[in-house]
Order: C-alpha cells, then structure tokens, then sequence
C-alpha cells in the first residue's frame, strides 16, 4: 500500500511484468482495486507474467464496467479461466475500443465462446476491437462477414 499511495497521482501506465515474486490472484485483485481508486485516469495496464486469475479479471471487468478508463490492459501469460473471461467478456461488448491481451492464459471453451461472442456484438456495432488471442478475433470476423 505504500508503494502505491508514493507514485505519482496522475500515473497513466503501469507495468506490473512478471513481479517477482509473482502477484497471486487475490493479490492482483486487491492491487488493481487500489490502482483504479488512486489514479482514476489511468490508461494502461501491464500485469503480464503473474499468476492472475479469475478474481483479478472479475474485478477488473468491475472496474472497467464502472468507468475507470483504461484503454490497454494486457493480462498475457497469466491464470485467468473462464469466469474472468466471461466477467472480461462483457466489457469488450460495451467498451469495444480498449486493446486487451488474455494470450496464454488458462481460457476454456465456456471463456472462448464469452470473448468470442463479446467481439461479434462489437463487430456488428461497427466497432473495430484490438484483441489478442487473434484467432478470436478472426473466427468473430468470419462470423460476421
């Protein structure tokens, strides 16, 4: 907590890359949830690297729901599953714009079929999503098309 309340209160990017130790997931839950109370304005986020699961990505997916704008979030090489894709899922609807990365993580076809969904909805709305795994990306391209 110190650390956090000592940086700068208008931080706009933060890389949290492989920490060492790693943060675990409830660790990354409580980091995010006191990322996004100090500096409101932030737009980018790097936790790649960590053993962030779930309870991360849903509380993330609260967040990001509820206004704090990021626009970059990678999560590449991390633990998140299904219920924090789907939780992620929902924000790639309503927020179509925000680049996300969930590469290498720990998604299985109940998650697949959420980000999949999610990124069709957008791409019928006329948006254009920045999404990694790619090849979600392009199976809701040939969905649409």
């Amino acid at each position: 907590d110190r650390l956090i309340s000592n940086l700068i209160p208008s931080l706009q990017q933060l890389h949290l890359r492989q920490c060492d130790p790693a943060l675990e997931d409830l660790q990354g839950k409580f980091v995010v949830q006191q990322l996004a109370s100090r500096f409101p304005t932030m737009k980018r986020l790097d936790l790649e690297g960590n053993k962030l699961g779930d309870a991360t990505a849903q509380a993330l997916g609260d967040l990001l729901s509820s206004g704090w704008p990021l626009k970059t979030l990678n999560l590449e090489r991390n633990c998140v599953g299904d219920a924090g894709a789907q939780r992620l899922a929902g924000v790639i609807a309503r927020h179509p714009a925000i680049q996300m990365n969930l590469e290498a993580n720990e998604l299985g076809e109940t998650g697949k079929d959420a980000i999949r969904d999610a990124l069709v909805t957008a791409l019928r709305c006329g948006a254009k999503p920045n999404f990694q795994p790619y090849c979600l990306l392009r199976e809701a391209r040939a969905v649409v098309a």
